[in-house]
């Protein structure tokens, strides 16, 4: 009788101190939120959704990339001088701003203000946008004049960030006109060197008029493609200045001495060695790419030791004579055709006996001079010589390649009919057991 006692006083006071942390537990999360909603409509309260010259700035996405634009917008409080007559690069206005780093801070409003004194510590992360507004930036819809342009760039380090304007109207504590006030708008940076792809390319320095500028332009998107981490340019000399400046300044940009043309043997020597177990992007600098690029980050890692992406153009063109040019690749140098790790694991000792060299494939391709599209079928072939069980893919279906030189000499055989990035082989149930084991 008393053991059963004893029995039920210590079952009511394990239930009693449950329901007590049950309640103080409910308490803590009700005073969370309540300091989380309090917090949020202080922010509220003080933000400007205005300013002398700007009307309702939004930024978009929220969420980003380093060295990867947003687009900012809103309205200009008043219209142009001159409306539209005059020419697209005049500049209309100056978007003034800075983006400041808000990780870990409490009534974040403030910061603006801390930063309009100059009072704000540098190592807090302050990065000032100066962009002028041109005419081309401008359109009228309805009496109303809105704006668009690209910021985030600028931005040399990852975390969260707001967004302070200059309101050349808004007084400080002294009177004096002229300060940063709080827009409640955001931006998130991410790595995006965790799963981007790492370009590889060329730029001919003896690209004149039009083509030059096509070429540019081309490239100026690639280096704001947020799925593209950077852009590795293995020049033929030590030329720097065939470069535009804002491209060096690029925080994608980099650069190399190669001393010849570029082969298909400097993209995987290169990529096998400088970018080790990272997916590298080659492609012609002329090749225009967008984002679909970001159905490669979807693939399991383990996809790239068996998986060669050998991706076609989209031709604007009816003429069914023409064929689609084998336009960019995108492949792990350092493990394609490798043997995963945890079937190195299983063979132990054994595994040096299958491990294959990718220098064999790099000499074999070293005469191929990778700007011409026809190089690119032999490509594959080479690779399939040297690593027979890789499957190659064109998911040309998925991913968007527009390429202003058409080719010939497709190779029939590459899979083409997908519209996964795996091949078909990659599913057989034979094989499923030993690949669950690979997914990293």
């Amino acid at each position: 009788m008393l053991k059963r006692r004893r029995i039920l006083v210590i079952l009511a006071i394990v239930i009693g101190y449950q329901l007590i942390s049950t309640i103080v537990k409910s308490r803590k999360e009700k005073q969370r939120h309540y300091d989380i909603e309090k917090q949020l409509e202080d922010e509220r309260s003080h933000e400007h959704s205005q300013t002398a010259d700007f009307h309702t700035i939004e930024v978009f996405p929220s969420r980003s990339f380093f060295g990867t634009d947003v687009i900012i917008s809103g309205q200009l409080a008043k219209p142009p001088a001159g409306g539209m007559t005059g020419m697209p690069y005049d500049v209309v206005t100056e978007f003034k701003a800075v983006w400041i780093g808000i990780d870990g801070e409490a009534d974040i409003y403030k910061l603006c203000d801390i930063y309009s004194d100059g009072k704000l510590p540098k190592p807090h992360g302050q990065f000032p946008v100066n962009l002028p507004i041109r005419r081309k930036d401008v359109k009228q819809e309805k009496g109303i004049w809105n704006y668009s342009i690209r910021s985030g760039h600028e931005i040399a380090r990852y975390g969260g960030f707001q967004l302070c304007v200059y309101d050349p109207a808004e007084a400080g504590p002294d009177g004096k006109l002229g300060r940063y006030v709080y827009t409640g708008s955001k931006l998130g940076i991410d790595d995006v060197h965790r799963y981007g792809l790492y370009m590889i390319t060329q730029l001919n320095p003896d690209l004149a008029g039009d083509e030059r500028s096509d070429t540019l332009q081309v490239l100026r998107q690639k280096l704001n493609n947020p799925a593209i981490a950077e852009i590795h340019f293995l020049q033929e000399d030590e030329d720097i200045t065939v470069f535009p400046d804002d491209v060096i300044r690029h925080p994608k940009f980099r650069f190399t001495v190669v001393g010849s043309p570029l082969t298909y043997a400097h993209v995987v020597e290169y990529g096998s060695r400088f970018l080790t177990d990272y997916r590298i992007l080659y492609a012609p600098l002329e090749v225009a790419v967008d984002e679909s690029l970001f159905h490669f980050t979807e693939i399991s890692p383990s996809a790239f030791y068996s998986h060669l992406y050998a991706i076609s153009a989209q031709i604007p063109s009816d003429d069914s004579i023409t064929t689609p040019a084998l336009s960019a690749f995108v492949f792990i140098p350092s493990q394609l055709g490798q043997l995963h790790p945890k079937e190195i694991e299983v063979l132990g000792d054994k595994a040096n006996e299958y491990r294959l060299e990718s220098s064999k494939l790099s000499r074999s391709v070293s005469a191929m001079e990778a700007s011409s599209r026809i190089n690119g079928p032999h490509f594959v072939e080479r690779v399939r010589e040297w690593y027979p069980k890789v499957l190659v893919v064109d998911p040309s279906r998925l991913i968007h390649v527009t390429d202003p030189i058409s080719g010939r000499g497709r190779a029939q055989s590459i899979y083409s009919g997908a519209v996964e990035l795996t091949h078909p082989d990659w599913k057989d149930p034979s094989l499923s057991e030993k690949k669950r084991s690979w997914f990293l």
